[in-house]
């Protein structure tokens, strides 16, 4: 028998997967009569695992391209910040994570000239990795198969 030795690999523990929807109203200093575009991603992403959960909190920056009344289009941003708790069974705190947010909708519509109201349906997907000892032979070798 030959001795081998140990090798550090990264599993696959639990998902969760969890929607949310962000909402917020945004004052507009120029006023617009429609809503050309309305864009988003995410910023500063951080999880943290807890017994039985995962916490994600973040930022989504959105970009909204209005019309004004002479027909101009302009830009406003906006960053809102949100957070969520996933349960994913068997989650303990020596585990990492990795999130993966996706935008599924972004609904951006004017209550008035100056007021946008901005709805973003958010889906987000909790990986729960930990870092396992795995038996392994100098002598393993990968074949290529045809």
């Amino acid at each position: 028998m030959v001795s081998g030795t140990t090798a550090l690999i990264p599993v696959v523990m639990g998902i969760g997967t969890e929607q949310l929807i962000i909402e917020y109203l945004t004052h507009l200093d120029t006023p617009a009569v429609k809503v050309a575009e309305a864009t988003g991603e995410f910023t500063d992403i951080d999880c943290k695992v807890i017994p039985g959960k995962v916490i994600i909190q973040g930022i989504l920056h959105q970009q909204t391209y209005l019309v004004n009344q002479e027909g101009v289009v302009f830009h406003a941003a906006d960053n809102a910040s949100f957070s969520k708790f996933i349960e994913v069974e068997n989650a303990s705190p020596q585990m990492s994570c990795r999130v993966i947010p996706e935008i599924e909708d972004i609904c951006a519509n004017l209550l008035n000239e100056c007021t946008l109201e901005q709805r973003v349906v958010v889906s987000i997907k909790a990986i729960l990795i930990k870092e396992q000892e795995v038996p392994f032979s100098p002598h393993f070798r990968m074949q290529a198969s045809n």
